[in-house]
């Protein structure tokens, strides 16, 4: 169930010449937490791979990933949609930096503007100020047109209120169009709405989810996977237990440069490298990275955009459970 989290209020700024209305652009924080996992994965990983010159199909998939968490986070933090209302027309714009799209109306043609609210189809019913998605609907020229799609019911209103003081001839009239064609509920139902203080998913079953994707996924299999240093060559193997399984490990006795034996055991999880490997076989691990040489050949078979995922997946759960804590504090 995805909720409206604004990062800060609609900025309204009217003067006798136009009315300026800009509404930022906003997914929330758990998805700006789960892009700023995923673009910090692919950038470093791809960063690793262009230091090494690798000419790994691969490094294109991650510079075309970092480019696209490099551009929503753009988007997320720069991206407002601008309506201004002149004199003659109405003039909106939905981009960032002057880059995207433009739509023009001609004011004499605009009438009935108002709050368009709906409910969210995940609710299940529950008709919470953070469930109900609201924009700003007007008819032009035989047609039903919308602004500012998202928004919160009271934002919405706040928007439309200053539209009726700069130009109270565009604001429709309670009397001419019927209110029930606004809402989903009969006004019975927008009661219960405005009473209702809790709901959605408990903040700290979420919260204890996200802590344990981060330490099974996180700690406990990249960390330990970028922990691993390593420079030698196998002069013994010997897999335990003897017999095998699907969580056997292998126990290897590796001899450095410098003469020295070592002995590092490759376990069932993405952490370890390889297990079985032959005896003679050469491997060079780096710490603080993921990937490995054997018999002087690169390899890269960490599956990062898995664990970019779920790691993602975690901060979001992490800041989300936060945010329904702080929104139930409140109310209570």
């Amino acid at each position: 169930m995805v909720e409206i989290l604004h990062r800060r209020s609609t900025q309204i700024r009217a003067n006798p010449d136009a009315l300026r209305i800009v509404i930022n652009y906003w997914l929330g924080w758990p998805v700006f937490a789960f892009m700023v996992v995923w673009t910090g994965f692919s950038g470093y990983h791809a960063y690793i791979d262009w230091v090494r010159a690798s000419t790994d199909s691969t490094i294109y998939i991650e510079r075309a990933f970092s480019i696209l968490g490099i551009g929503m986070m753009s988007w997320l933090i720069f991206g407002h949609e601008t309506i201004t209302f002149h004199e003659q027309s109405i003039k909106a714009f939905r981009g960032m930096c002057g880059i995207g799209w433009y739509y023009s109306f001609f004011i004499g043609d605009v009438h009935d503007v108002r709050v368009g609210c709906f409910l969210d189809p995940h609710a299940r019913g529950k008709w919470e100020p953070r469930f109900v998605r609201a924009s700003l609907v007007f008819e032009y020229r035989g047609k039903t047109q919308r602004l500012g799609n998202e928004l919160g019911e009271l934002e919405a209103q706040r928007i439309v209120k200053a539209i009726r003081e700069w130009n109270p001839q565009l604001v429709y009239a309670p009397t001419d169009v019927a209110t029930e064609t606004f809402h989903d509920k009969p006004r019975k139902a927008r009661t219960e709405f405005r009473t209702t203080t809790t709901g959605g998913p408990n903040p700290i079953v979420l919260l204890l989810f996200g802590l344990w994707i981060i330490w099974g996924f996180g700690f406990d299999t990249v960390g330990r996977r970028l922990e691993v240093q390593l420079d030698g060559v196998v002069t013994s193997s010997r897999d335990i237990p003897t017999t095998r399984g699907p969580r056997f490990a292998t126990e290897y006795t590796l001899r450095g440069p410098d003469g020295q034996d070592h002995i590092y055991v490759a376990g069932f999880t993405d952490a370890s490298l390889p297990r079985s490997m032959p005896v003679g076989t050469y491997l060079k691990k780096q710490r603080w990275h993921l990937d490995y040489e054997r018999n002087r050949r690169h390899v890269d078979d960490f599956p990062i955009f898995f664990y970019q995922v779920m790691l993602g997946i975690a901060l979001g759960c992490v800041v989300w459970s936060v945010i329904l804590w702080h929104g139930q504090r409140q109310a209570t």
